[in-house]
């Protein structure tokens, strides 16, 4: 229920639909998941509680004057009885008309055993036996449980309607029946003796996986229950394993743990232990929690060397790895692939196939592109040789994402496909695999794709109770809608969440991912500054971990970033370092990106020669990497640099190429400076009609972008040398030459 309302929250926001939801304040203590999405509704605006409360002394005067009919209706006498309760009120009422207290009783739990003692014998024993089940029951269970025969069922039953002591429950699913209050329910279980309870619970249990053996899984947790009240701690661990392992695919992280801490806590089996903590690894790695990550890993390889488990020690490394991964640590990636190794079976193809995928994204991460490439396509072979497709779709991943760097972009395209297909019905893949797309649809600017990916993505996270996905969700939908333009508040709410998390969690590399992010955002709305130092910072903290990949970005834009700040000497040096490190990476896109800030660098230095050189070169990288759709900015530059050259006909040539594809333009960072530039070689060309509408087309955009800004990101983005330029056109003030 609480994540189709986090969904519905994100989609009907803006749209006149009331949703009115109820629940109990003692059925959601703190930790609840409820409290969380009432913030986030809150936050969002749209959403109000209100407490009902319960009948006061006040309320039960006036009910006094209009049912003078009934003797001894004291209102503090109601209050004590009902706890102001209408529902207890009500039904004490109607027994004092029908003459069935003596004795008025002096407390709700007095009222409530009261009633119950007033039900024939087989009535209450039918009630017990039901509140054994549970607040809700069907009549199948309690037949089964009861061994009664239908008639008597039937009677006890239709006693236990009449005096409302159970009804029909709402809604589908199993259980028909329910008591009419929790408070009844509890009431007949704590009359019932420890003994007979036991015994009954263990009824319960057996009949539940008898009865519903094809729902086995659903009811599990109801089960496990049943069997910890019994006494049963090797068939409650049992089936709370099973319980656990559902909880995680329902993202229900919190009662998954509950109930993997109850098993530990009354299973004495090593296996069972095993398997436990092997959820409790996967339910700490969701919520990103690496204290208790690791302190399941630890608990794990103890177990291991004294199951003697070969299998169970591949499978705890192959978590090692995973957990090396998310925190960067190389060194113990290193050793955790080297034990592999050591204990992996030459002729199991799984588990080589597993090997090479850990090669693969070490030799990524430490910017290795042919060795994670070469590493990928063997775990591949592995994978379709063990007919794994998990594996495979793992495996198509990786080689999804060293095509995108390397800038192959309908290689990657068709390797995503591939792998999309096989990891169909799997969250986990589909979460790595919306990586890999939302790499290739930004690398071609596709920005419409990329929120779409991005929402998908949330909503996967929210739905796995993934808490780090949830973070790179968050940081991708930032990227997206700066990218979209005029949505930079949206985008910055986005990358702030992402950077709490990151920061909460010590994920260094997350948090120097977006340091880049906000700097580019920043540089979009004129804060030069802070995009240098922010970008510096990201830098420092990417050499640190020695991350290749995060470094050759942060320089190439610092290339951008400092000639924006007039410090053309730092430009030039971090851009030509950027695109030395992306060459020998073979990150493709960004060396085609740090080439065009390495030009733009060289332009603000007066070396026009080289800044046309450096940005024709990128040009030729993003034809041949097929994202092309970055090209509208370099194409606007290079117009305007020729013309400062004297070249006017090649500026031309430029512009005629920049507007034949005016979609790449509109979806571009700065869409409103490619028409600044045409327009200022149709004025240089002389002509005024094409000068007036490219001129006027800059000018809109920069005003729509402005009227959505607040006053201090207004001012800072309308001071943008070439956003000023236009402004000072559009009053008849044309620079010449072009700058």
């Amino acid at each position: 229920s609480i994540a189709l309302l986090q969904f519905l929250l994100r989609r009907i926001s803006g749209m006149p639909v009331m949703i009115v939801v109820t629940y109990r304040d003692n059925e959601t203590p703190r930790p609840h998941p409820l409290h969380r999405l009432r913030i986030e509704a809150r936050a969002a605006a749209c959403a109000q509680s209100l407490s009902l409360r319960t009948l006061s002394l006040d309320d039960l005067h006036e009910l006094t004057e209009a049912l003078r009919e009934i003797p001894d209706l004291a209102p503090a006498k109601l209050l004590a009885v009902s706890d102001g309760n209408p529902l207890f009120l009500t039904q004490f009422i109607e027994d004092l008309r029908k003459g069935r207290h003596t004795a008025p009783p002096t407390s709700l739990p007095a009222l409530v055993a009261g009633r119950i003692d007033l039900l024939s014998p087989d009535a209450q024993s039918a009630a017990e036996i039901a509140a054994c089940i549970g607040v809700r029951f069907s009549h199948d269970a309690l037949r089964d449980v009861s061994g009664w025969d239908e008639a008597a069922l039937g009677n006890a039953l239709d006693e236990l309607f009449d005096r409302r002591i159970v009804r029909e429950a709402g809604g589908r699913g199993l259980f028909e029946y329910a008591f009419s209050h929790q408070i009844v329910h509890d009431a007949i279980v704590a009359a019932v003796q420890p003994e007979r309870a036991a015994v009954r619970h263990r009824r319960v249990a057996r009949v539940f996986e008898e009865l519903y053996a094809d729902r086995a899984s659903e009811l599990s947790a109801t089960i496990a229950r049943h069997y910890d009240l019994a006494g049963d701690g090797a068939n409650a661990a049992r089936c709370y394993l099973t319980a656990v392992r559902r909880s995680i695919g329902l993202g229900a992280l919190d009662e998954a743990r509950s109930m993997a801490d109850r098993a530990l806590a009354i299973s004495n089996d090593p296996r069972v232990h095993a398997d436990v903590l092997l959820e409790c690894e996967t339910i700490a790695s969701r919520r990103a929690n690496r204290a208790a990550q690791e302190s399941a890993l630890i608990a794990l390889q103890t177990l291991a060397q004294s199951l003697a488990d070969p299998e169970l020690q591949r499978i705890i490394l192959s978590r090692r790895i995973e957990f090396a991964l998310n925190v960067n640590d190389t060194a113990t990636l290193d050793t955790a692939i080297r034990e592999l190794k050591a204990c992996t079976p030459h002729d199991d193809a799984h588990w080589t196939g597993k090997l090479h995928i850990a090669d693969a994204k070490l030799a990524f991460l430490l910017g290795r592109l042919a060795e994670s490439n070469a590493a990928a396509e063997v775990a591949l072979e592995c994978a379709r040789a063990a007919n794994d497709e998990t594996a495979a779709a793992e495996a198509l991943c990786s080689l999804a994402t060293v095509e995108a760097h390397r800038g192959n972009l309908s290689e990657a395209d068709a390797l995503f496909d591939e792998a999309a297909r096989a990891a169909t019905n799997d969250p986990v893949l589909e979460d790595l695999s919306l990586s890999s797309a939302f790499q290739i649809a930004y690398n071609r600017r596709d920005v419409e794709r990329c929120l779409s990916l991005g929402q998908r993505w949330l909503d996967l996270a929210d739905a796995l109770g993934d808490r780090r996905a949830e973070a790179r969700a968050h940081s991708h939908l930032g990227i997206a809608l700066s990218s979209a333009g005029a949505q930079y508040a949206q985008a910055r709410e986005h990358l702030a969440s992402a950077v709490r998390f990151f920061t909460e969690v010590g994920d260094v590399t997350g948090t120097a991912a977006q340091l880049l992010n906000q700097a580019v955002i920043e540089t979009r709305l004129g804060f030069f500054d802070r995009a240098v130092a922010a970008t510096e910072k990201a830098v420092a903290l990417f050499e640190s971990l020695n991350e290749g990949r995060g470094r050759a970005i942060g320089l190439g834009n610092l290339g951008l970033f400092r000639a924006y700040t007039t410090n053309v000497a730092g430009a030039r040096a971090a851009a030509r370092e950027a695109v030395a490190l992306a060459r020998q990476l073979e990150f493709g896109v960004i060396e085609a990106s740090a080439l065009e800030n390495l030009a733009f660098a060289d332009a603000a230095a007066g070396d026009l020669t080289e800044a046309i050189a450096h940005a024709e070169a990128a040009l030729e990288i993003r034809a041949r990497s097929q994202s092309e759709a970055w090209s509208s900015r370099t194409l606007a530059d290079l117009a305007v640099w020729q013309a400062a050259s004297g070249n006017l006909a090649a500026a031309r040539d430029y512009v005629r190429r920049l507007l034949a594809d005016e979609k790449s333009i509109a979806i571009s960072a700065e869409p409103e400076y490619c028409y600044w530039a045409a327009a200022q070689i149709f004025h240089l060309e002389g002509k005024t009609a094409e000068a007036s509408r490219a001129l006027a087309r800059a000018r809109a955009m920069i005003t729509a972008t402005a009227d959505g800004l607040d006053p201090a990101d207004r001012a800072s983005f309308e001071a943008i040398p070439w956003h000023a330029d236009v402004a000072a056109a559009a009053r008849g003030a044309w620079p010449n030459p072009p700058r």
